[in-house]
């Protein structure tokens, strides 16, 4: 028999992946011979993570003593894990492995411009910026969607930045910006109120940009008067902007006052041109606006307060009610008097509202603070004065006095100008009631005339 004899010094092979690598095989061809052919392997431990080791000269003593062919039979039926990744991908493939690695790599750059159109190109207009003369369409995010520049704009016409807001949303009813579908195409245009820069000379303008801030087209607010022989400059600001619908047309109400003196001028703008179709003037500043129908025939009209004060004078607080056309109510000769020029719009309504006579000591126009329609149908017109009370007057819809309310300001405030000899009389109810006294008249008067103050018993020019 023969017996094998072994080198002093013999070669371990320490792991699977030595084992494998001496035979020339794969890690896990190795372990098949060892399960199906006894392959002389042998364990430090016991266990399924035991430690394995193998002998060089045992390895090759079975290589020779075994059967090449049904070595390389087991051999070829086992397979590696690169070699049955390739088979399951050309198995369960129904496209070439190359073309759905091209399909993903284009959905992937698709995924990389999309996103990169997202960050570079803004969304929908959300808010604008006013930087010198440059007018700014941001969105959300506080990107510009576009830009232009215009003359007049600024801090005197509105702030330098902000939020898109309804039409009279701001202090005072001033209207600085409006984004909104005017001619009813689906698509919101800009409207800007641009202030006249050389108040003596230059004109206020409205400003109308289409969407992508194009100039659809521009109006100038006012134009030269005369009265009584003075001459009145062309330079008005806009004040108020607001879209109105009317008898099946769109228009653009506006109105604009004198920057120094008097009239204020409210006009129908065709919101496609704007050109006028309409206008009426009126004898002092107009500042607050509401578009109701307070006569519930279902067409809207336009309520606008002010102050009636043409010439010298602090003159009255005022309220115009005008139909939506004007020339709906009817016209009236134009005409230019002694007193005072009309327009030709007859008005609706037209009413004045008692000074006090606090007002007069410290020389404050009476302008309306508050125009407003409450509890349903009431329209309250409330006067304040900083620091000396508030005149609350509410109107029906037929406009006749329900309502009249003087906070304790009023009262305490005219107290002080008495004991300081400022005032000549003292506070009484009389005078109380004076103040809650509203007069109606056909057409707007000269609110400075002897005639129109003469009304109010306790005004200082009785």
């Amino acid at each position: 028999m023969n017996q094998q004899t072994f080198p002093v010094e013999r070669k371990v092979l320490s792991s699977w992946k030595e084992i494998g690598a001496f035979l020339r095989v794969t890690a896990r061809t190795a372990q098949r011979w060892e399960r199906m052919l006894d392959l002389p392997v042998h364990r430090l431990e016991t266990g399924k993570n035991a430690r394995v080791l193998a002998y060089a000269d045992e390895l090759t003593f079975w290589l020779e003593s075994r059967d090449s062919e049904k070595l390389a039979s087991l051999r070829l039926n086992e397979s590696d894990s690169s070699s049955r990744t390739a088979a399951r991908w050309s198995e369960y493939s129904f496209w070439p492995r190359s073309l759905i690695i091209a399909v993903i790599g284009v959905v992937a750059l698709a995924g990389g411009i999309w996103t990169y159109s997202r960050w570079r190109n803004p969304g929908p207009p959300d808010r604008w910026k006013v930087e010198g003369n440059r007018f700014q369409a941001l969105d959300s995010a506080g990107r510009v969607c576009w830009e232009t520049k215009l003359a007049g704009i600024g801090p005197r016409s509105f702030a330098s930045d902000g939020r898109l807001t309804p039409p009279g949303s701001v202090a005072g009813d001033y209207d600085g910006i409006l984004h909104q579908d005017i001619d009813g195409d689906g698509t919101a245009e800009w409207l800007i109120n641009c202030f006249p820069q050389a108040l003596d000379e230059d004109r206020g303008r409205l400003v109308c940009l289409e969407a992508d801030g194009r100039l659809r087209w521009e109006f100038t607010y006012g134009q030269p008067q005369t009265w009584r022989g003075r001459s009145l400059s062309a330079s008005y600001a806009g004040f108020l902007i607001r879209p109105v619908s009317a008898s099946g047309k769109r228009y653009i109400l506006t109105v604009a006052t004198h920057v120094f003196w008097f009239p204020s001028q409210v006009a129908l703008l065709d919101p496609e041109t704007g050109q006028i179709r309409e206008e009426y003037w009126h004898p002092g500043g107009l500042f607050r606006c509401r578009i109701h129908d307070i006569d519930r025939d279902g067409e809207p009209e336009a309520l606008l307060a002010g102050v009636n004060n043409p010439g010298e004078g602090l003159g009255h607080a005022a309220l115009v009610v005008l139909s939506l056309p004007f020339s709906k109510a009817g016209r009236r000769p134009a005409a230019r008097d002694g007193e005072f020029w009309t327009s030709g719009v007859k008005e609706i309504a037209y009413l004045l509202f008692p000074r006090p006579d606090t007002y007069d000591t410290v020389g404050q126009v009476p302008i309306p603070d508050t125009l407003a329609i409450v509890e349903g149908e009431r329209l309250l017109v409330k006067l304040t004065k900083a620091g000396e009370g508030s005149l609350f007057y509410y109107l029906d819809s037929s406009l006749r006095l329900v309502e009249c309310r003087i906070s304790e300001g009023v009262s305490a405030a005219h107290q002080q100008l008495s004991a300081s000899g400022r005032l000549d009389h003292q506070w009484s109810e009389a005078e109380a009631r004076s103040l809650c006294q509203v007069y109606s008249f056909a057409a707007a008067p000269n609110g400075n005339s002897p005639e129109v103050n003469r009304r109010w018993t306790f005004h200082p020019s009785k």
